[in-house]
């Protein structure tokens, strides 16, 4: 008996590291941690350090409608939470009391306990943070045994593996999202961005990088190092990569086929030698009237106005294209400038192409 649950903690605590790098896993690593304890259901909840929110619940063997219940609604009379708002890391608590539907302090508790098919319930807080606090429960049925002295023995073996393998999986999954929302944001620009290392090797590009990478221009891919085949553009590119391993900035433009492009090379101090490249065409206009509606509250007819303003049309100009008389078009210029908080058609321009243009700008133009 004692070598066969040696062996199922063993288990455990190899299914709980294999669940760090896949989340997936969790579910086999949870059946695995409740076999430990010879418990057909094992959860493992994140709370808010102050315990006054429920950030996660990973579970097996628990009904999904249930689950959101408790989530929603009756994890507030859980009366787990009497001992686990003062409980200690690596304590085992085990209150039968709490959970008898005679002597239990929350009888409203016991309408989920039914539905659940749960009566008896331990764990223990299994790992704390600044900001989290995360606890392993244990939950049997009736016609199971209550938890003893053993189980607390099982406890002690399996807690600080359970806790750490949740910390690092919250850690990896907070980095893999930072990383993942970091490359959205950059795919959303319309203007080509790269990262490169020392050597000009290309480590990423944003979905504009690759379309102008296909393309061939200003920039391509030589041997796995980004390159042009421009030769206005190829030595100073060198140059500026050269720069950027310095940990100094570079900024040049370069006229290809008739096309204006500037390009910046701007070194990451936190990444050793590594540097952004952008790359932009000075042609792109303002953004969409429809957007400045509710970027700067103008009304539809001034959004337009704006935007002819900053193609560099004048009043007297915009009146006749838009068969208006000049006065209605003064007033106008008058309201944007105000909404703007500008004094000049020059700050409107500069205001309106200050705004970065992204891929989703489309939906705006296409309201």
């Amino acid at each position: 008996m004692i070598e066969t649950r040696e062996a199922a903690i063993d288990s455990a605590i190899e299914c709980l590291y294999r669940a760090v790098s896949n989340d997936e896993e969790w579910g086999e690593a949870l059946l695995a941690v409740g076999r430990a304890f010879d418990s057909p259901r094992a959860s493992i909840m994140r709370t808010s350090a102050a315990m006054d929110a429920v950030l996660d619940i990973r579970e097996v063997n628990h009904d999904p409608g249930v689950k959101r219940l408790y989530e929603q609604y009756y994890w507030a009379y859980d009366p787990a939470q009497l001992l686990t708002r003062t409980a200690r890391l690596g304590e085992w608590l085990n209150a039968p009391q709490l959970f008898d539907p005679v002597t239990t302090p929350q009888p409203e508790y016991m309408d989920f306990a039914v539905r659940g098919g749960i009566r008896f319930v331990a764990g223990g807080k299994v790992h704390e943070g600044a900001d989290t606090a995360t606890f392993l429960g244990l939950q049997r049925p009736r016609d199971h045994v209550p938890f003893d002295e053993s189980d607390a023995i099982v406890f002690r073996r399996l807690h600080k593996h359970v806790g750490r393998a949740v910390a690092l999986s919250a850690d990896l999954r907070r980095a893999e999202l930072s990383r993942g929302l970091a490359g959205a944001a950059l795919d959303a620009l319309q203007f080509p961005v790269f990262a490169i290392d020392a050597a000009g090797k290309l480590l990423m590009a944003n979905t504009a990088g690759d379309r102008s990478l296909r393309e061939g221009s200003p920039l391509a891919m030589r041997q796995g190092r980004l390159h042009s085949p421009e030769g206005d553009i190829a030595g100073r590119l060198a140059g500026a990569l050269r720069a950027a391993a310095s940990r100094r900035g570079s900024a040049f433009s370069a006229n290809v086929r008739g096309t204006i492009w500037l390009l910046r090379v701007v070194p990451l101090q936190e990444h050793s030698a590594a540097a952004l490249v952008y790359a932009n065409t000075p042609d792109a206009g303002p953004v969409p009237s429809r957007m400045l509606t509710s970027l700067l509250r103008f009304t539809q007819a001034e959004a337009d106005v704006a935007c002819m303003l900053a193609d560099g049309l004048s009043p007297k100009e915009i009146a006749y294209e838009r068969d208006v008389s000049l006065h209605t078009i003064r007033t106008q210029v008058r309201g944007i400038f105000g909404k703007a908080g500008v004094r000049r058609q020059a700050d409107l321009t500069k205001l309106l192409f200050s705004v970065p243009r992204i891929h989703n700008d489309m939906a705006w133009a296409a309201d």
